[in-house]
């Protein structure tokens, strides 16, 4: 029996000492770890200790206010928004214009018309925006009627004097 046994006894040893070996690297690990606890702990009282000794020194100071912050203060300020660009003279439009465009009635002669007004407007031109001037021509209003530059439309009398 002795020599059959013996085998498993050597292995029963051997797993015996490898068993030691992790205990005792455990048993280390445990300790430091325990000691890492306790530097932590330690620190975090540390920590807790000064948090409130700052903040019990906050508590007694009054924030400083430089300016009147108060509703009756605040209640006259209106929205501040961009400013209009607000209208532009013609003048100041003919720089832009990129094309003239004359417009005609479809059923009167050019000759027959005469230019009513002048329209300024964006339009997509190729896929680009370009300033235009539309130039409209139509009928004058009565016979008698001419269209004078600058002053809208005027009534020219032609009496005639009968002798």
């Amino acid at each position: 029996m002795s020599d059959e046994s013996s085998p498993i006894l050597a292995r029963l040893i051997e797993e015996i000492h490898r068993l030691t070996k992790r205990v005792e690297a455990l048993e280390q690990r445990n300790q430091e770890l325990e000691a890492r606890n306790q530097e932590l702990e330690a620190e975090n009282k540390h920590l807790k200790d000064l948090l409130h000794r700052q903040s019990a020194s906050k508590d007694v100071k009054a924030p400083p206010f430089k300016e009147n912050y108060s509703v009756d203060e605040q209640r006259g300020k209106g929205k501040r928004g961009r400013q209009s660009t607000g209208r532009r003279a013609q003048d100041a439009k003919l720089d832009w214009v990129s094309y003239d465009v004359d417009i005609y009635p479809g059923d009167v002669t050019k000759s027959e018309c005469i230019e009513q007004r002048q329209q300024y407007a964006w339009r997509l031109i190729s896929g680009r925006a370009e300033y235009v001037c539309c130039h409209i021509y139509g009928l004058p209003i009565a016979p008698n009627c001419q269209r004078l530059a600058g002053y809208g439309t005027v009534a020219v009398n032609t009496a005639s004097k009968s002798s």
